[in-house]
């Protein structure tokens, strides 16, 4: 609910004037006004079930505008600021207001001042424009404009939310603009997510600088509780000295510009991409790995180990060993009985695929199963073929690391079902 501005009037004087002249006005309903009414019909295209709110696209002075919220609860039509910049339109002569408005965030805001616009709504023969006064707010907003009550009526809008539809009486005929209802959960959620954040700054206000950034998730750490650590000859860094082991460092490996596109997701405020690495990449954790042993190069064997479980492997000065939990969890399950044993055995094999030999044709009759969903059938050549996977499990190898130089060997194996390969290297060899 926005309340205030100058719609009826912009002093106290003005006001009871508006108020004598409308007891004295009668206003006569034209007999050519067309009925306007809502039917089935109006609901092709909305997306049911939902609560959203009437957000659509208008025409105003030239320009096309998205993010037009129709909302019968503004007692004044307002359009942001940042949309008079963007429409070229902020150099114009504002007339002033002296009424604040009511209802942002709950505390008065004044306004930039009036501007009156040409608003088209509708299309072709039932295009209907009015010239209208909107009220300018600087203030942040996902919406460009609020259409309100002074509008709606100017124009005799009738609005649906449920329809996701506004009418209006055009020349005996009904025009009608259909709402944007991705636009109009878009611009929900980014507004919820505004509000929350500002709550969580005022609530947070007598907090101190540490609380508040922890608030925020960001990771802010006093100096009392860092030490120093030498890396190299009169080379030292300070660190956190409760630094957990899973925080460490994809985010300080930086994206070749040519790939970042290729790392691009979305999110409510557009597509974004990531200028550093990211978890989920596939040779995310070799390239991790490489950088952790060009940077403790000269502490690897004098101060530094690198061993224990790093991404669900065991990593010793050996090489990379396979989790016991995840053979475990294979050892110790049975035969399944219903696809969703089948499902979860798969998935426990796709994570132990680097370290079993021929993993492919090792799986095969399990998604022979999987294939026939509609009748479960854990057959004995599924059963000989998990038990000749657990046999394999007791003596899994371990991956060597290659040496820069130095010469692989690739074997291949096909079958009738699958081709697999595996990278050797010779080790003590003459």
């Amino acid at each position: 609910m926005i309340s205030g501005g100058s719609t009826d009037g912009d002093s106290n004087r003005a006001r009871k004037a508006r108020s004598r002249m409308e007891c004295l006005e009668v206003y006569e309903r034209r007999r050519d006004e067309p009925v306007i009414s809502f039917r089935p019909d109006d609901l092709r295209g909305v997306s049911l079930p939902h609560n959203d709110v009437l957000v659509i696209q208008a025409r105003m002075a030239n320009y096309d505008v998205l993010r037009i919220f129709v909302d019968n609860g503004s007692s004044v039509n307002v359009i942001f600021k940042e949309a008079l910049v963007q429409m070229d339109l902020h150099e114009y002569q504002l007339e002033a207001v002296e009424t604040a408005l009511f209802g942002f965030a709950g505390h008065a805001v004044y306004p930039e001042g009036e501007i009156t616009l040409p608003l088209t709504l509708g299309a072709g023969e039932l295009r209907k424009t009015v010239m209208t006064f909107f009220t300018v707010v600087d203030a942040p907003s996902s919406y460009n404009i609020i259409l309100g009550r002074p509008a709606m009526n100017e124009m005799r809008v009738v609005a649906s939310t449920y329809h996701q539809k506004i009418k209006f009486p055009v020349r005996g005929q009904v025009g009608e603009v259909k709402g944007d209802q991705p636009s109009s959960r878009k611009c929900y959620g980014e507004t919820v997510r505004a509000d929350q954040k500002k709550a969580g700054r005022e609530g947070k206000g007598k907090e101190s600088q540490e609380e508040v950034a922890r608030e925020r998730e960001v990771h802010f750490v006093a100096e009392k509780e860092q030490e120093v650590v030498e890396i190299e000859p009169r080379k030292h860094v300070r660190v956190a000295q409760d630094l957990n082991a899973s925080t460490w460092g994809y985010h300080q490996i930086p994206l070749a510009l040519e790939d970042q596109d290729k790392a691009s997701f979305m999110t409510s405020a557009g597509t974004l991409c990531y200028v550093v690495m990211p978890f989920g990449l596939k040779n995310a954790g070799a390239t991790y790995q490489h950088l952790m042993n060009l940077v403790f190069q000269k502490q690897i064997g004098r101060n530094i180990e690198l061993s224990g479980k790093f991404l669900g492997f065991m990593v010793t000065d050996r090489g990379i060993e396979v989790n016991p939990e995840k053979i475990k969890a294979i050892m110790d399950m049975p035969s399944p009985q219903f696809v969703r044993d089948v499902q979860k055995l798969t998935e426990r094999i796709a994570a132990l695929s680097r370290f079993i030999s021929r993993s492919a044709h090792r799986s095969y009759p399990f998604f022979q199963v999987l294939r026939k969903a509609q009748k479960f059938g854990w057959d004995d050549k599924c059963e000989q073929a998990f038990q000749d996977l657990k046999k394999h499990l007791a003596e899994l190898p371990i991956l060597a690391k290659p040496e820069p130089g130095e010469k692989l060997w690739i074997y291949l194996s096909a079958t009738e079902f699958a081709v697999s390969s595996v990278l050797v290297r010779e080790e003590g060899a003459d």
